[in-house]
């Protein structure tokens, strides 16, 4: 059986309103040791061609569309091997934006709240 390591990518974004100014700290890893064990998974699957690295990027609306999100899913695939797309929340049911490749189909009316 093989273990999958699960890697969660919380995502903070800081907005601004009226006049106060956003304030853009730099990026930073706070705690970089965290990322051995993930690091050393891609190392071992890139060398051996063998194992499974799933991500999970949690986040907002800016993930929503798939933009960055899908060009560094594309890229790790690209280098790593192709697993498939993952989860992916159907948007369009909940009357939202969503990524552009892929399409849902529903029928009756679904509830849903902002």
């Amino acid at each position: 059986m093989r273990k999958s390591l699960w890697i969660v990518i919380l995502v903070i974004c800081t907005s601004f309103s009226g006049t106060h100014l956003l304030v853009v700290q730099d990026n930073v890893i706070i705690n970089a040791q965290a990322l051995g064990t993930f690091y050393s998974k891609l190392d071992y699957l890139e060398s051996q061609n063998s194992g499974i690295v799933s991500i999970a990027h949690i986040g907002d609306s800016h993930i929503q569309a798939d933009f960055f999100t899908g060009r560094v899913r594309n890229r790790l695939q690209a280098r790593f091997g192709n697993a498939g797309r993952g989860f992916v929340f159907p948007y369009p049911i909940a009357r939202s934006g969503g990524a552009l490749d892929i399409k849902f189909r529903y029928s009756g009316t679904w509830n849903h709240c902002s």
